[in-house]
């Protein structure tokens, strides 16, 4: 069994970018960088040093031991998920438990991102998720919109349907892959 951690900037970012795919693992542990593990530390991404997130996560990645990591794709164009995104590339270099390195796009409010260079290469069925990645987006009150925005229930499903539909399903999550060691 993989132990699966997923390492994300803002609360929700794990559910927009991975959330199906997070129900098909057993032993998923989610770090939100600007909340830490239980306490919010400095949530001014920019001004803190880069060492400071890249120690973070290794502290996670050795107290965990994950074979799988998900986090925001290199093409993201919110600056704190590119941020997040570097510490996590240095933080998993070998040697280190993590075997796979995946990549995901996240929603933006604005919607920019979709016409990024956001290349994915791994799509992963969701479809007896999807549900359940709609309903863990309504635990974030803040974050949900309502139609059209890109973070209303109808369009979380419509993007899973246009990923679902390059590999013949109802429902995908799409991924980039960083790295993977066999």
């Amino acid at each position: 069994m993989s132990k699966v951690l997923v390492i994300v900037a803002h609360p929700d970012d794990e559910v927009l970018g991975c959330g199906g795919t997070m129900f098909k693992h057993d032993d998923v542990e989610v770090i939100i960088a600007d909340l830490g593990r239980e306490d919010p530390i400095d949530q001014r991404f920019e001004t803190r040093p880069l060492i400071d997130w890249i120690a973070l996560i290794l502290k996670e990645i050795k107290d965990y031991q994950p074979d799988i990591v998900y986090t925001h794709c290199s093409s993201d164009i919110n600056r704190d998920h590119r941020v997040i995104h570097e510490a996590v590339l240095v933080a998993t270099r070998p040697p280190c438990s993590v075997k796979e390195l995946y990549g995901f796009d996240v929603t933006s409010d604005w919607g920019f991102n979709q016409f990024g260079s956001f290349n994915p290469n791994v799509f992963v069925d969701v479809t007896r998720y999807i549900e359940q990645k709609i309903d863990a987006m309504k635990d974030y009150t803040e974050e949900v919109r309502k139609f059209p925005h890109p973070r209303s229930s109808e369009m979380i499903r419509a993007k899973a349907q246009r990923y679902g539909q390059v590999i013949g399903v109802p429902y995908a999550e799409a991924f980039e892959v960083i790295r993977l060691i066999r």
